[in-house]
């Protein structure tokens, strides 16, 4: 088997997507269709991945600006993380209550997925068949026939299918329920009522706090000082989230998801940021209706039985049957997934906004400085710099994102005093000496000085100096200053899905460097050394990462601390510093220091896809009643009640022609999806047996 790669362009496609087959028996259609096969179970779609790089830095002279900063870095981090599982872990727990009602499923879907398929192959013997029919029919068909339960229980009561009837056998899907987004996700499809469930769950999720429409969502001011700072909190989050207030239209959902966040924040008991799915639920309402909600049933069964039936028996299946239904499915439920994207997008843009707020305050509750450089803003007590990138990706395809920011930060700060003097020395001219009178008599030259009166033509152009020139002169040191500072932040990463898509390992190089040198200053004074931005230039990170399917880490992080020793202040005049000597009495000065603190963050999500359902999900093997005892069998002893006596023995079945033609499964299941797509009444589809689809073939 060959492959040849053909692409529209003038360069080769990779990876090339036409496959020639070489066979040493031209025309042998089996292995043809037995290539195809295996080539339908390797194409499978992959699954994507939304990948998000974060890094906050911060440099500041204060310890415990720094210390506060690493400290709320950390626990945001392991915070934010935690209410992300949580998301999963609460919707798990009320559809989980929600589904111990016997009521709750749609019935004829439940037990298609979830009962285990047993073939009963006895026949009864037919009058006038050969010696030759009759021996055949021995050894093709069981002697011993399975026995209905005792009424009121049913064969589904058992775990198997009426009779008639096939069924898939993931048994474990709906019982015990596990915690994980595909699992949750298929349990509310298969819901009689799926809208009513869902809203349950996001209510658990989200739990009962109000919406807030406006600011006053963060309460009034009151004597209690806590109280004052939440309040202060919400609205400084509030505008840094940029929310309409009043929103002019009907809110969109991410402004619907931050409201609810604040609320939750606020105005909930216990108070708690709580990740708000209302994106979720408004697509969820779109698509769990009545007339729609059997499209995404019918996808889910029909993909389900493919995947079997690539597994349970690998030579036979229909290869475009199993990509098709792959392909359908990843359709069907791509946009609920996008929508939970949406809401943990803006759940991650609420932890940013109050990022921002937590530094700020750290940051005043830090500073030292006194209260002529607070007033000027000399001397600020740290630099804060924050960057975020998002890339999305399929599983497996190496990626890379890089984004530049040139900012232009005012820098000015308030002149000197040695500038402002030397400004109006400057502006003022040498002063006007009396201009001398000479007259001259034959040789004898004689000057006369005129130390009264009025003053020459020549003197009167030299007047005073300006006032207007001088104000000018110092207003010249109060122009504003601008630092400009290039960013960059570059994020290469090649993830790797592991089975079922909970997890991914993630091959990282995250890069936040400066895209140039260092500041560039203009405006008054720009050469001046005493400008300075104190920052961490460069931070690159190159590792690789396992991760859960929905996860906030800490990748990397950077501390750091820059010392530099400095000489007495001088005591004794003339208060200068003599060379090579130095003072003999002054006041020791404290070191120079300057913290840095740099911390790269990644948010990974794992969008699942039709293949990462079914590889989390396990089925039982079809079985086909074989037993020496003719007659009637049960299930387990006791199951048929006291008259049937024998218990059934069973095998594997290892073909589908195990059965013949008398049960077309295929057939079945063409049957089944469409009545799922059409029919979501909760007993419908009970119609549906082996004799319709014998019919409809």
């Amino acid at each position: 088997m060959a492959s040849v790669a053909v692409a529209a362009g003038t360069g080769e496609q990779t990876p090339p997507d036409l496959l020639l087959y070489s066979d040493t028996n031209p025309g042998d259609d089996a292995q043809i269709a037995e290539r195809n096969r295996v080539i339908a179970q390797l194409d499978l779609p992959r699954p994507e991945m939304i990948l998000t790089a974060w890094v906050t830095q911060n440099s500041s002279a204060s310890p415990q600006a720094i210390g506060a900063f690493n400290n709320m870095v950390k626990g945001l981090v392991a915070d934010y993380d935690q209410e992300f599982e949580q998301v999963v872990l609460k919707g798990w727990r009320s559809v989980k209550e929600q589904s111990a009602n016997p009521s709750y499923f749609n019935e004829p879907l439940r037990s298609y997925i979830a009962d285990r398929f047993v073939a009963d192959t006895s026949q009864d013997r037919k009058a006038g068949s050969s010696v030759q029919e009759l021996a055949q029919a021995f050894l093709d068909h069981s002697q011993a026939k399975l026995a209905d339960p005792v009424y009121p229980k049913k064969r589904t009561d058992l775990g198997i299918c009426e009779s008639g009837r096939y069924c898939l056998g993931y048994n474990s899907l709906f019982d015990p329920l596990k915690p994980a987004l595909t699992d949750v996700l298929l349990t509310l499809i298969a819901a009689q009522d799926p809208i009513v469930v869902t809203d349950t769950a996001i209510e658990a999720v989200q739990g009962t706090a109000a919406f807030g429409a406006d600011e006053g969502i963060c309460g009034e001011p009151g004597p209690n000082e806590t109280q004052n700072e939440a309040r202060k909190r919400c609205r400084v989050v509030w505008r840094n989230l940029d929310i309409v207030s009043p929103p002019p239209q009907q809110p969109n959902c991410e402004q619907l998801d931050f409201r609810g966040i604040l609320g939750s924040l606020f105005n909930a008991q216990p108070p708690e940021p709580r990740v708000h799915l209302e994106c979720f639920k408004q697509q969820a309402h779109l698509l769990f209706g009545p007339k729609s909600v059997g499209l995404l049933r019918a996808a889910i069964a029909d993909f389900l039985f493919n995947y079997k039936m690539s597994v349970h028996y690998p030579h036979e299946f229909v290869p475009y049957d199993l990509t098709q239904s792959a392909n359908a499915l990843n359709n069907a439920l791509s946009p609920l997934i996008d929508a939970f994207n949406r809401d943990l997008w803006s759940y991650q843009m609420f932890v940013r906004a109050d990022m921002q707020y937590r530094v700020e305050q750290l940051n005043s509750r830090t500073d030292d400085r006194c209260c002529v450089k607070r007033l000027f803003g000399l001397d600020k007590p740290s630099f804060f710099n924050d960057g975020l990138v998002t890339v999305r990706t399929i599983s497996g395809q190496a990626t890379s994102v890089s984004t530049t920011s040139q900012s232009f930060l005012n820098g000015s700060t308030a002149p000197e005093l040695a500038n402002v003097l030397s400004s109006i020395a400057g502006a003022a001219p040498a002063a006007a000496s009396p201009a001398p009178t000479t007259a001259s008599t034959g040789t004898t030259t004689t000057t006369t000085t005129t130390t009264g009166g009025s003053a020459p033509a020549s003197a009167a152009s030299a007047a005073p100096p300006s006032t207007l020139g001088a104000i000018s002169n110092i207003l010249a040191n109060y122009q504003t200053t601008y630092v400009q500072i290039g960013r960059q932040l570059s994020f290469s990463a090649t993830p790797r899905s592991l089975a079922t898509a909970s997890s991914a390992e993630i091959a990282v190089t995250l890069n936040a460097d400066e895209s140039a040198g260092g500041p560039v200053y203009t405006g008054a004074n720009a050469t001046d050394p005493a400008f300075n931005t104190s920052r961490v230039a460069n931070h690159d990170t190159t590792t690789r990462v396992r991760v859960d399917s929905i996860k906030l880490f800490e990748v990397s992080s950077f501390s750091a601390i820059v010392e530099r020793s400095r000489s007495r202040f001088p005591l004794l005049p003339p208060f200068v510093e003599i060379p090579y000597i130095g003072t003999f009495a002054g006041i020791p000065l404290g070191a120079a220091k300057e913290f840095h603190s740099s911390t790269a963050i990644i948010s990974a999500y794992v969008v699942p896809t039709a293949a990462d359902i079914a590889y989390g999900l396990r089925f039982v093997s079809d079985l086909v009643v074989d037993s020496l005892k003719p007659g009637p069998c049960s299930f387990y002893k006791g199951a048929a009640g006291p008259d049937v006596a024998n218990t059934c023995v069973f095998r594997k079945m290892f073909s589908l022609g195990d059965i013949g033609n008398q049960q077309p499964i295929g057939e079945f299941n063409k049957e089944m999806t469409r009545c799922f797509a059409t029919d979501t009444s909760a007993d419908g589809c009970k119609r549906v047996s082996f004799d319709n689809a014998l019919e409809s073939r």
